[in-house]
């Protein structure tokens, strides 16, 4: 008769229990693309990327002033002058004449001129503002990738902390379960005040590891809110989170976004090639220089006086030149210039190594995450299989009336928190797969 009266406290208990107990938060389950245009409205708003296509616009025109080195010059000059001149000059009978000329003259001059070789001086700026410009294209492309990167993130850890809240509800109605037993068992007699004390310390630090994530939540929602700026309205100031798994490296196909090298790699090999055209600036300092000039000159200068013996001068010239400098010492300046670029690029050539290792390194740290990752996850589905056989044959019993719904509820419950492990590992392994994608190691 006590038992029958325990198990019935016990199931009015429960009933109560189960209905009073929060529910997990409320989570809008979206489709990939939702968060595909969750990042594309934080890279319109990007500070990062607006600056880099200025400075996309600015190394084309870099490029083009190297380039305007090889165009010929035409330069158009035109001067007139007014010169009056007074003086006295000894006349017949020794009379003094007195005089003034006003002279008029212009000269118009119309010049073309051509570097003809520089010493391969503007050749290689010119190729190196190439260069210049592809590591700025590169750069944009990594800044809208670590802008993407850096929302993703943030959903992820959205996305966790939502998982987790959920993972510590349902612990929490585990631990509420398992206290309603204990309390029965306590006024039955069965166990102490202490072990009853301990099961409420239980549950009460479950509560806060759920209000913890509740407000885990609120953060990382916040903040991926603030990248949106003006946009947040689009969004009804709710992130919605897509609780399953999820291929996060799918969004920067979305996006557009191609990474052909690691970042790193790519700025290290463009300071090296950019140093090899160094050296060769360096060495344009030994070599002769040739220009060539035309220039086109009218003259014409006018006289109305009485000292000069002309009235009228016209002059119509045609200069052409072919010039050369050949600088053969200049204080050794050219050799020191030569040799630091040398070292410069020697430097450079062994920090690029040095990068291609660290790279390597990195990608082989991130694939040893994800085996350790996937070791657990195989644990994880081997308790799911122990639990989901454990499961039917509750139920069975359920079924026959050999166990109350309490047991039964229960291991939902513990197969519900595996659900929700395998889906924070798999969001894991999404987001390593990220890292992975930015590192771009080519064998």
């Amino acid at each position: 008769m006590i038992k029958y009266l325990g198990f019935a406290l016990f199931v009015l208990l429960y009933s109560y229990r189960a209905e009073s107990c929060p529910e997990a938060n409320t989570v809008t389950i979206v489709e990939n693309s939702h968060l595909t245009e969750l990042v594309k409205l934080i890279l319109v708003n990007s500070y990062d990327v607006k600056k880099g296509l200025i400075d996309l616009q600015i190394s084309e025109q870099n490029i083009q002033t190297k380039l305007s080195e090889f165009y010929p010059k035409v330069d158009v000059a035109l001067s007139i002058d007014n010169i009056k001149k007074y003086g006295t000059l000894p006349g017949i009978d020794s009379v003094l004449l007195q005089g003034q000329d006003d002279i008029d003259s212009s000269t118009f001059t119309t010049s073309l001129s051509v570097n003809l070789y520089s010493g391969g001086y503007h050749w290689n700026n010119y190729k190196k503002s190439l260069l210049e410009k592809q590591l700025t294209e590169s750069e944009n492309q990594f800044a809208r990738f670590t802008i993407a990167q850096k929302a993703i993130q943030l959903y992820h850890n959205l996305k966790v902390a939502t998982l987790n809240y959920q993972k510590s509800q349902l612990k929490l109605r585990l631990e509420q379960n398992y206290l309603t037993v204990q309390t029965t068992s306590f006024r039955a007699g069965l166990i102490n005040e202490a072990e009853l004390h301990d099961q409420q310390k239980s549950v009460w630090d479950l509560e806060q590891e759920v209000a913890y994530f509740d407000y885990e939540t609120k953060i990382y929602e916040a903040i991926l809110l603030e990248l949106l700026d003006e946009d947040v309205v689009k969004f009804n100031h709710q992130i919605a989170v897509y609780l399953k798994a999820e291929d996060y490296v799918k969004v920067f196909a979305d996006l557009g976004v191609k990474l052909e090298k690691n970042i790193d790699v790519l700025k290290a090999e463009s300071h090296y090639q950019q140093s090899k055209y160094d050296i060769e600036l360096a060495k344009s300092r030994y070599r002769p220089k040739f220009d060539l000039s035309v220039n086109q000159i009218y003259f014409n200068l006018s006289k109305n006086g009485s000292f000069d013996a002309f009235d009228h001068m016209q002059q119509d010239r045609r200069q052409i030149t072919l010039s050369m400098r050949w600088n053969l010492f200049e204080g050794f300046a050219a050799d020191s210039k030569y040799k630091s670029a040398v070292y410069q690029s020697a430097k450079l050539k062994m920090e690029l190594l040095d990068t291609q290792r660290e790279i390597k390194n990195q990608n082989k740290e991130i694939h040893l995450k994800m085996s350790l990752i996937n070791k657990e996850v195989n644990q994880l589905q081997r308790k799911q299989k122990m639990l989901e056989r454990e499961f039917t044959l509750l139920e069975a019993e359920n079924n026959q009336g050999l166990i109350e719904d309490l047991a039964v509820a229960n291991q939902a419950n513990k197969l519900k928190i595996i659900d929700i492990e395998l889906l924070e590992k798999a969001s894991q392994i999404a987001l390593l797969k990220v890292d992975e994608f930015s590192l771009v190691v080519k064998q």
